[in-house]
């Protein structure tokens, strides 16, 4: 009996004592993170084609638009916009008019349609971005001819490449 008491009491000791007792040496380290500053836009492909159709005799044609591609955005920063211009395109602003016009992100604002401009300067389509990640926001393209001259119609097709660039405002 004295035998069974003395395993229990030592049995019994051994639940009392700190758990450090039982383990080894312990470390700590603070691990910190910091995020750089991100400004992404991208786009989802290109739109698809624009077919404009015959106007009736003697008036321009209609005005088509196209609204099948979206963008995306993320900014850790504060006061962000999103510019457009074209590049490598045949655009003569006295022929046709490109417009453009972006869904825009939370708390953002935008003047709606804007008329792309064709003399490699640039122009606000977003403006007043502030730290925010979204997707699938929507890009409406719009096309006009607003003068007919047979010279400047030789060809059937016009290609347009569009750049967007998040900026500072």
């Amino acid at each position: 009996m004295n035998k069974v008491l003395s395993i229990l009491l030592i049995f019994a000791s051994f639940l009392y004592l700190e758990p450090s007792a039982f383990s080894g040496n312990s470390a700590q380290q603070t691990v910190q993170f910091a995020v750089g500053e991100i400004n992404e836009v991208s786009v989802s492909g290109n739109p698809e084609t624009m077919y404009v159709a015959p106007g009736e005799p003697g008036r321009l044609p209609p005005e088509v638009s196209e609204s099948s591609t979206t963008y995306n955005i993320t900014t850790t920063s504060s006061n962000k916009k999103i510019t457009v211009h074209l590049t490598q395109s045949s655009y003569d602003p006295t022929l046709c008019y490109l417009k453009v016009n972006l869904q825009t992100p939370s708390g953002a604002t935008s003047p709606g349609d804007v008329q792309i401009p064709g003399d490699n300067s640039s122009a606000n389509v977003v403006t007043g971005i502030s730290k925010v990640s979204q997707s699938g926001l929507g890009i409406t393209y719009k096309f006009r001819f607003v003068a007919l001259d047979s010279e400047k119609l030789q060809q059937s097709s016009f290609n347009f490449l569009v750049n967007f660039t998040l900026t500072d405002s």
